[in-house]
């Protein structure tokens, strides 16, 4: 488990560091796609419920709190706020996740928008609560969300074709 939890460190770390320093070239109306938050979905989309393990578990509690640090870390917000959000929202998915029977392109869309709506409604509501002018709910989503959907769906067909020649390798052997 140290292994994986390592594994999460850095590839949360270097998607934050290619977010803000690569990524910030290529915006839409001022947007630039959050990684570090579709990975997040992707590993619990794919891992979760799939393994013995509970939603709680130690092992599917570290991509909420490495990405949530890495979040908090390079966009400015208050560190753990990020950590909170996405606790809050990945326990919303297990709960949805657990109710699903199969995987298809279409759960999988129709999940990536729940979670990003939760999450994204969650900050909204802290930013009232705390008066912080961090985002605006209104006005950028649905850029957000389109930019964010596109790289989602992109990584979901890379993840997918490699699940099944792998799947294919293993019915051969």
């Amino acid at each position: 488990m140290i292994n994986k939890s390592l594994i999460f460190l850095f590839a949360f770390y270097f998607l934050a560091l290619f977010q803000t320093t690569f990524l910030v070239y290529f915006p839409i109306r001022g947007q630039i796609p959050n990684l570090i938050f579709i990975f997040l979905f992707l590993i619990i989309f794919f891992t979760f419920p799939e393994k013995e393990e509970n939603l709680f578990s130690l092992g599917n509690l570290f991509p909420v709190l490495f990405s949530g640090f890495f979040m908090d870390l390079f966009s400015g917000f208050t560190i753990g706020v990020s950590i909170f959000l996405f606790f809050i929202s990945v326990i919303v998915l297990g709960k949805i996740l657990e109710s699903i029977k199969e995987k298809n392109i279409l759960v999988f869309l129709i999940l990536f928008l729940i979670f990003e709506l939760i999450f994204y409604f969650l900050l909204f509501l802290f930013n009232i609560f705390f008066k912080r002018n961090i985002v605006s709910f209104p006005n950028l989503f649905l850029i957000q969300i389109s930019y964010d959907l596109f790289f989602a769906l992109f990584f979901f067909i890379i993840i997918s074709v490699f699940k099944q020649r792998k799947s294919l390798k293993k019915n051969y052997v």
